[in-house]
């Protein structure tokens, strides 16, 4: 009997494959866009935080390196020329670089620029070592990038500023790398294409495609595992222990399904990591909480099933 528990309907098995393969990929599309609406806003985050520097004569140490963090500083919010400070392997946008040697294994001073920016105003000490490759970035298109190579704020350099980190922890990692006591933190909105009402439309769209993927996945493997309850209720009439029921499931069931979930999250991890830049990784994180959280249902249900049908029937076992 136990060994015809297995893909008795391999029909909804490959449907809960199926479901959590669209989910994580709604979650990718998600990460995508907001890369893409950061290009299109002159690559600033909606997570990232703007603070004015209260004196402009003072110079302020920053940590390079331990995290991934990219640092603007300049006149205003509205300026073109931009002091960048960059720190560990952190995700640029598109650029055409004009060496094929990593830029930034020397630390001279270079400047990335667009294709429409005054190149004039870019000082004289600074090389240009790319220009921003995206036609559709009015912002990176006009912009000047001056790659700093000190670990010093110069107040004299600018007083607004713009941190932006893939970190989840935005602030920490800001208060972790630089001195904040001479910072005023600013409130800032979201605007360009994260203000654009289809951008809006398209990101709610897919968020609300992500609920009723979660809800279809759960009414599905509902099912699927109520199927069982015939075999669970013979098992227990022939003296199996509830446990060796619950675990035999457990490891016919959930078990590979959580497995196959985690290799296709693996795979996809890899494929998207050279196939497709993004400003952060943290859609692995969130899809493993799909992954994770649809097993664990699974794993309740089953539980309530099992008890339900063994002691929860009553019956005399032989």
């Amino acid at each position: 009997m136990k060994k015809n528990i297995l893909h008795s309907n391999p029909k909804l098995y490959i449907l809960l494959i199926l479901i959590t393969f669209i989910c994580i990929t709604f979650i990718v599309t998600l990460f995508y866009i907001d890369y893409q609406n950061m290009i299109n806003n002159g690559y600033i985050n909606k997570n990232s935080i703007s603070f004015t520097l209260d004196d402009t004569n003072s110079t302020i140490e920053i940590t390079k390196g331990k995290d991934k963090y990219i640092l603007f500083q300049q006149e205003s919010n509205k300026s073109d020329i931009k002091y960048v400070y960059l720190s560990g392997d952190v995700q640029l946008p598109p650029i055409f670089w004009n060496t094929a040697k990593n830029p930034f294994d020397s630390k001279e001073p270079k400047a990335i620029v667009g294709k429409n920016a005054e190149k004039e105003k870019i000082p004289n000490e600074y090389e240009i070592v790319g220009y921003f490759n995206s036609d559709y970035s009015y912002q990176l298109n006009n912009a000047i990038w001056l790659i700093s190579p000190d670990e010093q704020i110069d107040g004299n350099k600018g007083t607004y500023f713009i941190f932006s980190t893939p970190s989840l922890e935005q602030e920490k990692i800001l208060k972790r790398n630089l001195e904040t006591s001479s910072f005023k933190i600013l409130e800032r909105d979201n605007v360009g294409t994260y203000l654009l009402k289809s951008n809006q439309l398209l990101i709610t769209g897919i968020q609300v495609g992500i609920f009723f993927l979660s809800t279809f996945f759960i009414v599905t493997a509902s099912y699927w595992i109520s199927q069982e309850k015939p075999i669970i209720r013979i098992l227990y009439l022939q003296g199996t222990p509830i446990y060796t029921i619950y675990s035999l499931f457990i490891n016919k069931r959930v078990l590979p399904l959580f497995v196959f979930s985690l290799l296709m999250l693996m795979i996809l991890f890899v494929s998207i990591t050279y196939l497709i830049d993004m400003w952060s990784n943290a859609w692995i994180l969130y899809s493993f909480y799909f992954v994770i959280g649809f097993s664990l249902y699974n794993c309740i249900y089953l539980l309530f099933i099992t008890i339900k049908y063994t002691t929860g029937k009553g019956g005399k076992k032989y």
